[in-house]
């Protein structure tokens, strides 16, 4: 009972992670690294190679969407800054902080983030041009800046003058982590950017994702044989990375749940028809004398009964106990979830039910005569 109340639980808590709204598209998206300044590039060079990546990967069969971030999304990596907003005080405010990333042309094209206000990221801002921003919705709430922020400016370096013109304001996505609500992010074009020494990059397909990922290290090495793609895989399979720990542990609880539940039902199966063949004379006495089979059954039956009276309620118990100190572990229920229980209840009870039915069944059906003559 205690380990089918705690698969039940992070089995729950494992589908509400899966219905996170992520704010973002994941199909038919491929994803990899790449770390020039490993390789001794300059930021000039490293800046020149990503636009050459992302023109082989657009160029490639069926590719629809190219884009890039130093950041990898969802992949557990983070960079907060301290912020400054134009209005606010220089020095800043405890808690004026955001979360940044340098990305390419087509961001929130390619992932399928709707822009609310302004503009997305073009060709032309470059180094050298006007600086530009975009802001999620969570940023322009933090900071008081309204639904239409466009104009308005911030800085990323921490207590400097706010330098960065907002041109685009999107909706709340995931950042680092499916299970973390969305925090205020700031996102910069990379070609304005001079410390950028690594990019991860992204490819929707309208074809097989097989067939880009296979084609990746390719790519990669057309444009410098000596540099080496990480990483490649799928946007998805990158999201599965992101709550493999939330797997492993519904794995695991769910595995040892079901083995101790057949054990438990070989046991109980055991223990009665072992129990009904050493009352054979006893089960033929009573039918001989015009106990009805139901009554024979309810005897047997009851046996059971008594063990379910007690295991029920001290694995209700060591679960409750249990759950409370894996609640961290949790996503989006208490670890008293009514669900998990009752359907942890009633699936044991239904196992139970299910091995003693065919002792109690053969109890009932003990012929007097063949019994009595047995001993």
């Amino acid at each position: 009972m205690l380990l089918l109340a705690l698969a039940g639980l992070f089995t729950h808590s494992l589908a509400n992670i899966a219905r996170v709204d992520l704010g973002l598209r994941t199909d038919s998206l491929v994803t990899f690294t790449v770390e020039p300044s490993g390789n001794g590039y300059s930021a000039e060079r490293s800046r020149q190679l990503f636009d050459r990546i992302e023109q082989e990967l657009a160029a490639q069969p069926g590719v629809t969407d190219v884009t890039s971030s130093m950041i990898s999304l969802l992949d557990g990596e983070a960079w907060g800054r301290g912020v400054s907003v134009e209005g606010r005080p220089p020095e800043g405010m405890p808690g004026d902080h955001a979360y940044v990333n340098y990305v390419g042309t087509h961001f929130l094209s390619t992932f399928g983030i709707p822009l609310l206000a302004g503009r997305e990221f073009t060709e032309a801002d470059s180094e050298g041009r006007p600086l530009v921003a975009m802001v999620n919705e969570a940023f322009a709430e933090r900071f008081g800046l309204g639904r239409y922020p466009i104009g308005r400016r911030v800085a990323t370096r921490g207590g400097g003058a706010p330098n960065l013109e907002i041109v685009g304001l999107f909706r709340d996505t995931a950042y680092n982590m499916v299970k973390l609500p969305s925090a205020p992010q700031v996102v910069t074009p990379r070609r304005q950017e001079l410390d950028t020494s690594q990019m991860s990059f992204y490819a929707r397909t309208a074809q097989s994702p097989d067939a880009l990922l296979a084609a990746i290290p390719r790519i990669v090495a057309n444009v410098d044989p000596d540099l080496p793609a990480t990483n490649v895989r799928t946007f998805a399979s990158q999201i599965r990375k992101n709550v493999r720990a939330d797997w492993l542990l519904t794995t695991v609880a769910g595995s040892l749940a079901a083995i101790a539940t057949l054990l438990a039902a070989l046991g109980l199966y055991g223990v009665l028809s072992y129990t009904v063949a050493q009352r054979t004379r006893e089960i033929g006495v009573r039918l001989a004398l015009g106990a009805a089979p139901e009554r024979v059954r309810a005897m047997v039956l009851k046996q059971v009964a008594r063990m379910v009276a007690i295991g029920v309620p001290l694995g209700l118990v060591g679960a409750l106990l249990i759950g409370r100190l894996a609640a961290a572990l949790l996503y989006g229920l208490a670890p008293t979830d009514p669900v998990a229980f009752v359907a942890a209840r009633l699936l044991l009870t239904a196992v139970v039910l299910g091995a003693s039915y065919i002792p109690a069944r053969r109890a009932s059906r003990v012929d007097p005569v063949v019994a009595l003559r047995s001993e």
